[in-house]
């Protein structure tokens, strides 16, 4: 048996004009849509909305209207056109979304009633399939792309989960990792499983660069309905913490207030002032709880998160 992993649901991940350039993007957030061919629509990741499949672009009117990327749809389509009498299931947010869709998939594959499995971050911790004797990590470079600092870690742990599920048995099993750029140290150490190399290199950049556990992230967020109200929410804040890095100016590494890089998610406006202390400082950390909480209201929201997973 096969899995083929790839980390994107949906088949396409933009949809876009080629005579003018736009690109689809979603009414209550700031992402681009996601094209799901079973459905035949355009779906935002985010907040769930879905919209018809254009036929024009809504700007200029053209007909060359083009879809980017690789999802699992797309994935699956393929592999059904290059092997058309293979046994394929596709496992991803889409098809376990019944009572039972879940085990029902894993039972299948498990009873030897599927030969391909495509699937995304569902298939790649803790299974133990006997039969499965290849795995194939497809566009394992995406996962680099992510804003956010743990990106190299989190791409080292999947293809390294993943490619566990090959050769359970005792014999020998084959993982095929997909990449642009094979040279990435990253990959590199993932297809030895260097997990000592890798970290060593990893620790140090962290180190050099100022990222946990050598410094704390602290991201205090503002979102509001209404953009005007979220600014000035944002310059109170921001007020606050300037005063406190001039009074504290040693324990500040990085500071800066900015919009988010997703500046509006489910109809709210994001803004946020980023910042790495000194991770000794928890003091300091007290101090901006207690400088950005109370600017919160009905007008806005304002949380502090540390270290956050995602920086989106």
């Amino acid at each position: 048996q096969t899995m083929l992993f790839i980390n994107r649901r949906g088949y396409s991940t933009f949809v876009s004009c080629r005579n003018c350039g736009y690109v689809m993007k979603c009414t209550h957030c700031d992402v681009s849509y996601k094209y799901h061919a079973t459905s035949g629509k355009l779906v935002c990741h985010y907040c769930g909305e879905t919209v018809a499949r254009p036929e024009v672009c809504p700007v200029c009117g053209s007909k060359y209207i083009r879809y980017f990327g690789t999802g699992t749809q797309k994935v699956e389509e393929e592999v059904k056109k290059y092997f058309p009498t293979a046994r394929v299931l596709r496992m991803d947010m889409d098809t376990v979304s019944g009572k039972n869709g879940y085990s029902n998939i894993l039972n299948k594959f498990a009873d030897g009633e599927v030969d391909i499995l495509v699937g995304t971050q569902m298939i790649a911790k803790g299974l133990d399939f006997p039969k499965v004797s290849l795995v194939g990590i497809v566009s394992a470079d995406t996962m680099l792309q992510l804003p956010d600092y743990t990106s190299r870690e989190k791409t080292y742990s999947l293809i390294t989960q993943v490619a566990g599920r090959s050769g359970r048995a005792g014999d020998k099993g084959v993982v095929v990792l997909q990449t642009y750029n094979p040279d990435n140290p990253v990959l590199r150490f993932a297809t030895k499983y260097d997990y000592e190399g890798f970290f060593e290199r990893e620790i140090s950049l962290r180190k050099t660069t100022s990222y946990p556990p050598y410094a704390t992230i602290v991201r205090v967020m503002v979102e509001s309905d209404d953009e005007e109200k979220g600014v000035e929410a944002l310059r109170k804040v921001y007020e606050g913490l300037s005063a406190l890095r001039e009074r504290e100016s040693d324990a500040f590494l990085f500071f800066n207030k900015m919009k988010s890089p997703i500046k509006r998610l489910k109809n709210k406006f994001r803004f946020q002032v980023l910042m790495r202390i000194d991770y000794k400082r928890e003091d300091v950390l007290n101090q901006i709880y207690e400088l950005s909480l109370p600017v919160s209201d009905k007008n806005a929201l304002v949380y502090v998160e540390i270290n956050p997973g995602n920086l989106s």
